[in-house]
């Protein structure tokens, strides 16, 4: 998509920006907005084990919360 924007837009006059954050939802809740640093601490601190999805090349983990309910974690 950017080799597109690139005909267009002059590279003197081009951002790129990248997002660094990370959602944590519990089933049957909505998901709450984590900083990058965030997550890996989370995941780091609860043994979860980082994986990276081949498709969005989006790091992904789960892990049990204090009251052993299960959460998933999305970093994009």
């Amino acid at each position: 998509m950017l080799n597109l924007r690139q005909r267009d837009v002059p590279a003197e006059k081009m951002i790129v920006a990248l997002g660094s954050y990370a959602y944590d939802w519990e089933k049957g809740n909505p998901a709450e907005e984590r900083t990058f640093e965030e997550a890996v601490l989370t995941a780091k601190e609860s043994e979860g084990n980082i994986l990276l999805d081949p498709t969005s090349l989006n790091p992904h983990f789960d892990y049990a919360d204090d009251n052993n309910k299960i959460h998933h974690g999305v970093d994009a």
